[in-house]
């Protein structure tokens, strides 16, 4: 059994007495039998984090303490289950999943693509290519990315993302796969934890054009910083070089849409990346009609 599976129960538990709920009446409340409450508490059944947030609510427990226990849910269930997937994995990212999984807020500056949470299989997929992997380990680092993305489906983490306008005009993996890759963006962009602002073009110079950048907020501790290039990625802890990367963020947040105004935009290359893939399918049309004879 895992340090976190083990000590999750126990907690939770804690918080009910603490709370002066009796375990069958917190049964009652969040649709469990008595028993299986029981087992919860005991470690013996490991909940599953929609279980541990109800069971939170009913306690009136919020705050960081509900985002640390649902998070401690998650990696309970889900422990290190990147580790196997294939050799050709980029060498951080355990890491950067673990940090992941215990972060309350993630904030990705991205001026070159559309930030890894919120891609589609797809997109990702033209860009791991790029590295020149065989199609197993192209396959291996899409299902990682996916499974990355399964952060925010709970409420446990926020996500903003600063995306720069020229991510929206740039077709990667063609003008109907960015299309989709745009709505999929608009449709995150709706979720209550995920908040997408794009910089537009006519800004001119902003602080993101110094390079992409991952910050990383937990409920203990001071944020991470995640770097990543070609050929290798760093994280850094140290306040001295952290802080330019935080206290860069208001100046982005002064130049950026505003959510409503950002999904409109999105959804408006969407548009446009449709009307080009059109328009290709008419132009591919018309070279293969044959001409009729003149006269």
């Amino acid at each position: 059994m895992s340090t976190a599976q083990g000590g999750l129960g126990p907690r939770l538990r804690q918080l009910r007495e603490r709370s002066g709920i009796s375990a069958r009446r917190l049964a009652e409340l969040v649709g469990m039998s008595p028993s299986t409450v029981c087992r919860v508490e005991t470690a013996k059944r490991l909940p599953t984090e929609t279980e541990v947030a109800s069971i939170l609510a009913a306690l009136g427990v919020a705050g960081e303490t509900r985002a640390e226990l649902v998070a401690e849910a998650r990696r309970a269930r889900y422990p290190n289950w990147w580790e196997t997937a294939h050799p050709a994995l980029p060498a951080g990212v355990s890491a950067l999943l673990e940090l992941e999984g215990r972060a309350t807020r993630i904030v990705d500056v991205s001026v070159l693509v559309v930030p890894a949470l919120l891609r589609t299989p797809e997109y990702a997929r033209t860009l791991v290519g790029l590295d020149g992997l065989d199609r197993e380990a192209v396959e291996a680092r899409v299902a990682v990315l996916v499974g990355r993305q399964a952060i925010l489906s709970g409420e446990s983490v926020t996500l903003t993302a600063f995306v720069d306008e020229q991510v929206l005009r740039r077709p990667v993996g063609g003008p109907a796969a960015m299309a989709r890759q745009l709505r999929h963006l608009a449709r995150m962009a709706t979720r209550p934890n995920v908040v997408v602002r794009v910089i537009p073009v006519d800004v001119g110079a902003h602080p993101a054009l110094r390079g992409p950048s991952l910050v990383l907020e937990f409920a203990r501790g001071g944020p991470v910083v995640h770097l990543e290039h070609c050929l290798s990625d760093a994280f850094l802890t140290d306040p001295a070089q952290v802080r330019p990367h935080v206290e860069a963020l208001p100046a982005l947040d002064a130049v950026a849409l505003s959510p409503d105004a950002s999904r409109e935009l999105v959804l408006g290359h969407a548009d446009e990346m449709e009307q080009q893939h059109c328009e290709r399918g008419l132009d591919w049309l018309a070279h293969l009609t044959p001409r009729a004879p003149d006269g």
